[in-house]
Parts: structure tokens; sequence; C-alpha cells
């Protein structure tokens, strides 16, 4: 295929193009080129709520304005920005915790964001939208005054101003499954709008359809039928790390209230909750062990060895191809650490991964790791959070991990200086060779040909959609609901 595009960078660096994720048409790389070495800038902003003691971008943000306002080169004064505005005239240095005033006008190529904070984070997700809308506040009072009133929090504050998502779009959804949708699944439904959507106001959505989540039990009072629910929901929000006082519903029912008979397929959504005993893991670990070649059983056998060393850092990374038997070792060697009365957790880098492991999670949720790679990222596991308290209370932690080695790849890039690209028909992932020569090599080939065939790892000339759903998130993983799953 080189040969016949009149390809002519040297045989030894084809292989570049064979392992590129992105190849731009070339014959519209003239239109493109137009902009220059860069159309835009994107700077991010961080946000932090009220209670943190940082400094951080909101206070130096607050500092500003209390100066003596100042000129910008578009004729904007610098006490009337919003935060997502401070960034096209000003940089944030990160050492002394204070915005500067640019030496140069970028402000037509910088394109600046607030970092969305997860939709689980109703409070920070309202300073969010708070400071990309009032223009200019001194302090955090300025921040949630709204028509001549000071509300106590953010929440209040954006909620007044209207800017949180879903009056009534969520109400509409849960009237119209409501209609033939079990009190169990419109429960479920009901944290997945908690969870994943950022509902204006999730005590009112409660109570205004609260008669649609009850079980309609006669032998029930009404303060059990709420508590049942309410308890469904609090297991089902454990399952993410979230508590009900997360979404103002903690008070709305008390534990004396819960029934005592309650349904088999509720325990299921019980995180704590193990169906098989001791024995049975016993006995399943014994098959399972059976039934692994001598290979697989070098794995196990290593894992249990490790098991045995107390005191320093251990860890085992397992690699092959699809359909080797990795995620069956995983498995055996689960049920052979808790036939031992030890505390085990599954962890896996992505959600499908982790519908593969017994009662998996993906890391990023489970230890609450920053989807940015960087030197100094940490896990942002609160002190006060159930999810803290469990892992501590647990005698011995063991992690499994499945798809982390491009994970692994990514971190080991972050860390190198990379040379800034040219703008280029070709992106570069895997091997490191010199944009510029590869472009050099390209000006000359024919497009035509390239757009009669498609290698591995490089995307259709023509993209053909077909009809369906695909997710774009993990929406429940012990349901199978992953990022990337078809649905019909």
């Amino acid at each position: 295929m080189m040969d016949e595009g009149n390809v002519q960078c040297p045989k030894g660096k084809w292989l570049a193009l064979n392992d590129c994720h992105y190849m731009l048409d070339l014959s519209r790389s003239r239109r493109v080129k137009r902009f220059g070495a860069s159309s835009h800038i994107v700077h991010r902003a961080y946000i932090h709520e009220e209670e943190n003691e940082a400094i951080g971008m909101i206070n130096a943000w607050f500092a500003v304005n209390r100066k003596e306002p100042v000129k910008l080169p578009r004729g904007e004064l610098s006490n009337t920005l919003t935060l997502p505005e401070m960034l096209r005239f000003f940089v944030f240095q990160t050492k002394s915790q204070k915005f500067v005033l640019r030496k140069k006008d970028y402000s037509r190529r910088i394109i600046p964001r607030i970092m969305a904070p997860q939709p689980r984070y109703l409070e920070l997700t309202a300073t969010r939208l708070i400071c990309q809308t009032v223009y200019g506040p001194k302090n955090w009072e300025d921040l949630r005054t709204h028509a001549g009133s000071v509300y106590p929090t953010c929440l209040e504050a954006a909620r007044a101003r209207r800017l949180m998502n879903g009056e009534i779009e969520w109400q509409m959804l849960i009237v119209e499954v409501a209609a033939t949708g079990t009190p169990y699944a419109m429960r479920r439904l009901f944290v997945s709008i908690l969870v994943n959507c950022v509902p204006a106001n999730p005590r009112s959505l409660w109570e205004d359809n609260v008669e649609v989540f009850l079980d309609k039990k006669p032998s029930w009072s009404q303060d059990q039928k709420v508590a049942h629910a309410l308890r469904h929901v609090q297991l089902l929000l454990a399952r993410h790390c979230i508590e009900l006082h997360n979404f103002e519903l903690r008070d709305l029912f008390e534990e004396d209230d819960v029934p005592f008979n309650l349904n088999a397929e509720e325990e299921t959504d019980n995180p704590s909750f193990d169906p098989i005993n001791v024995t049975e893991h016993s006995k399943k670990a014994d098959e399972m062990y059976t039934m692994l070649n001598e290979r697989q059983k070098i794995v196990v056998d290593r894992a249990m060895t490790l098991m045995k060393k107390e005191g320093v850092p251990r860890m085992m990374f397992v690699d092959g191809p699809g359909g080797t038997g990795k995620t069956f070792c995983y498995t055996a060697i689960y049920h052979r650490l808790v036939s031992q009365n030890r505390s085990v957790i599954c962890v896996a880098h992505t959600g499908i991964a982790a519908t593969l492991l017994p009662f998996g999670c993906t890391a990023h949720r489970k230890f609450s790791i920053p989807i940015e790679v960087s030197d100094e990222m940490t896990c942002n596991i609160s002190l006060d959070s159930p999810n803290r308290k469990s892992m501590q209370s647990k005698t011995r932690r063991r992690l499994f991990g499945r798809s982390m080695y491009h994970r692994l790849q990514n971190l080991s890039c972050a860390k190198q200086k990379r040379r800034k690209p040219v703008l280029c028909s070709l992106w570069i992932t895997k091997r490191h060779f010199d944009v510029a020569d590869l472009n050099d090599g390209l000006t000359a080939a024919n497009a035509e040909v390239f757009a009669t065939q498609t290698p591995q790892g490089l995307p259709p000339h023509i993209l053909r959609l077909k009809i369906g759903v695909v997710l774009f998130r993990n929406l429940d993983v012990d349901q199978g609901l992953c990022n990337c799953t078809r649905m019909m």
C-alpha cells in the first residue's frame, strides 16, 4: 500500500503508520494548515468548596476583584469577569496561588473551561455553575448572593438562579417509566438519575413521586414502606461509594422502621452481602484449581505464596492474549482467599472488565482515582466516607486488575518530556519518530490509494453508522450497563 500510495518515507518508518491512531485526510490538510502551528489553547480552571482551606483559583479570583480594577486589552475591567474569563487574560501561578496578568494578549486564542466534578457532588457542581455565571465577586458571600438575598450554600444559590439541571425532564421521565415499571425498577432508575444526571433537587424529586417507589404491601405501614424503599436506595448508592446525605435524603426515614422480611433480590444490591458461605468458596476454589493448566497453576500458586509474606510490598503482573485464562485465574484466587476469611477487593480499569470479576468495580470508582494522569495525582477518598471506613476495617486488602497495561504505558509517557509536534497529517502514539520527517514523505502521497484500505488500528475512510444505541459511560456495572455496551 505504501508503494502504491507513493509514500516516500524510509521503509523502517512504515511501522509508525500502522501504529498510529488517527490519520487526517491528505486532501484537506491544506485547509487545516492555515490556522498555523496552534489554532487555540485550552486552559482549565479548578474549583473547590467553601470549606476547603486551600487558597485555590476561586480565592485568587476574589483577590483580583478586591484590588483596583485594571483595564484589559479588549476593553473589559479585571473586576467584571467570570472565573473562566479570568483565564483569557490572567495566568494562575500554582506556587504563589495568584492570578498574574498576561504580558501578551492571547484572549482570542484561549478557550477557558472549568473542570466538571462528578454529578454526585451537588455542592461542587453548583459552585462550578455559579462561577461560570457571576461577574466579579469579592468573596464567597457575593458568590452566594442572588436578587439581594444571601443563600447559605452555593447549591441553594444555584437553585435560586435556576442553574441546576433537571427542573422538569427528570419528573417527566419518572412519570413515563412508572406507567410500566415496578417499584424495584423505579428505585434503580432513581439512583441512576442521582449518580449520573445531577437533578436540581433530589429531595423534591423523591417526595413528589414517592408512591411509585414504594412496594404495595398491605401489612406494612406508610413509614415502613418509605424506610424499606430508602434503604434499598441507600444500598444502591453504597455501590457507588455515596451516602443518602449527599442528596439530602438521610432524614426521611428511621432505621427502626425498616421491615425485617426483605426481598432476596434487594439483598443482592447490598455491597456487603455475599450469597456464598466460606465452605462453598473453598469448594469452588478446589474445583477451579483442578481445571487449571500448568502455567495457570504457576500464577495461582505465586499469588498464594505472596499472601504469606507480610510487611513487604507485593504485586503481580499477569499478561497474555485473550482467551488464555487470566480472568479464570483471578476468580480462582478470589475464591481461595475468601475461603481463608480474607477480604478481597476486585477492581478493573474499565467497566466491561469489572463485570468479569467477582463483585468487580472500576478502580477509579473504588479508590476515587482521578481520570487525568499526572505525577502528583492522589486518590480522593474523603476521611468520613463509607468507602474509606469499609476499606480501613478490612484485615487484608488485595487488588486484582484487568486492562491496566495501557494505563501504565500512558503514565510512563506522561513523565517523559515530549517535543511539541507541528500540525501534521499523522498522529504518532506508540512509536517515537520525528513527525516532520514523516510529513515530508507524505506530501506526494496519493490519497485515493489510502481511501481503499483500512489497516489494523485505523478508522475506515467512509464511516457507515448502524442504527442502535451505545452507552458512553458506566451506568451500572453490576447489570452489565458499561461504557461501549451496545443496546437494542
